[in-house]
């Protein structure tokens, strides 16, 4: 999809201890990798999951064909996405 090169780091619940289906898990990668949360964009396919990323204070992206705030159809949009940011 040409996105790899968008992430410095793919990050899983064994790096920072915490399940991803967890309200945390977004809190505990922005304090590992040092980035303040309003900084971060959070791309998933779970709204669930992007209603916490958006109340940790991150930018929560749904990748769906339909949903509210930014959604994107598939992450081959996203380079095209953050370049409109």
């Amino acid at each position: 999809m040409g996105v790899r090169d968008l992430f410095r780091t793919l990050y899983g619940p064994d790096l920072v201890n915490t399940a991803k289906e967890a309200p945390g898990y977004h809190s505990r990668i922005s304090e590992d990798a040092g980035v303040e949360p309003g900084e971060a964009v959070v791309v998933d396919a779970s709204p669930l999951v992007i209603a916490w990323a958006r109340e940790a204070g991150a930018m929560g992206v749904l990748v769906s064909a339909q949903g509210t705030g930014p959604v994107i159809p598939s992450l081959a949009v996203l380079p095209v996405f953050l370049a409109s940011l």
